[in-house]
């Protein structure tokens, strides 16, 4: 579950994303697509804690990201990000997914 009420985020005085609401209810799912630079991974990465919001709420899995006590809630979410770090191992999604299953 994801509920995003006006919702800002952003990079210093750069603003990304703007009054974003959405609701995505247990066992729904939705594509996020835009072109570069929309906030598509920036919405990712609020989700996740790792940017916190300039504005609004945002709950996931009943937690709020970034708060005391949502570390428990990150073993729920699974995260691909784009590109690699140096030293990366050459897998496809498609096989960290597989890996991620099994373990």
């Amino acid at each position: 579950m994801v509920r995003a009420e006006g919702l800002d985020l952003g990079y210093g005085p750069v603003p990304v994303l703007r009054s974003v609401r959405l609701r995505l209810g247990t066992g729904e799912v939705c594509g996020i697509r835009g072109p570069n630079g929309a906030g598509k991974s920036s919405f990712l990465k609020a989700c996740l804690g790792l940017l916190p919001p300039t504005a609004g709420t945002l709950r996931v899995l009943g937690g709020e990201p970034g708060k005391r006590g949502f570390r428990a809630v990150l073993g729920r979410i699974g995260y691909v990000p784009q590109g690699k770090p140096p030293g990366a191992l050459r897998v496809t999604v498609r096989e960290v997914v597989g890996i991620l299953l099994v373990s």
